[in-house]
């Protein structure tokens, strides 16, 4: 059983940096292996940054917490 690889982008240069990386994954076709995660405080650049629909689950973190689905 292979697992995923977890890849976690934390702030605006990860966040970024997680959509370049899903976007290689998905034009190789090895969706399979990875899992995305993008963590920042400000919703507003998780909504324009990361291209919903890849895989990227996205997580905003503000005065009340944060929610990280199926985790």
């Amino acid at each position: 059983m292979t697992l995923p690889t977890l890849v976690i982008g934390i702030g605006m240069g990860g966040i970024k940096t997680v959509q370049t990386f899903s976007d290689v994954v998905r034009d190789n076709d090895q969706q399979k292996y990875y899992e995305f995660i993008a963590i920042d405080s400000n919703r507003k650049d998780l909504d324009e940054k990361i291209t919903h629909g890849q895989g990227i689950q996205t997580v905003p973190i503000d005065e009340t917490g944060y929610a990280i689905k199926e985790m």
